[in-house]
């Protein structure tokens, strides 16, 4: 099964902005709003949201990262064979782009 899915979710780069309470995280060169961290509320700590909204915008990265690891990984099991570690990597890496890419 080829990791290649179909994208929903706006392209990178995001990038985030810091404002008072607010942490906004949008696409870089287009400006658009994708997403918004709050501390309004009291739930979250400044530098919690700030941690969050970082997270968020280098989402499309770790994506595309994860998306090229996972047939290396294979590779490399074929050439020198499966160990439990690898096999737990491939495993974590394919349910998080599921999780990514669910519609």
């Amino acid at each position: 099964m080829g990791m290649e899915g179909k994208m929903n979710h706006t392209p990178g780069p995001w990038a985030y902005t810091r404002e008072e309470e607010n942490h906004s995280v949008d696409h870089s060169e287009k400006g658009q709003a994708i997403a918004e961290v709050s501390t309004y509320t009291g739930e979250l700590s400044i530098k919690e949201a700030l941690a969050n909204a970082q997270l968020i915008a280098a989402e499309p990265e770790i994506l595309e990262a994860l998306k090229l690891c996972v047939p290396e990984l294979r590779g490399w099991m074929r050439n020198h064979g499966e160990d439990i570690r690898t096999v737990e990597a491939i495993e974590k890496a394919t349910a998080a782009i599921m999780k990514a890419e669910r519609s």
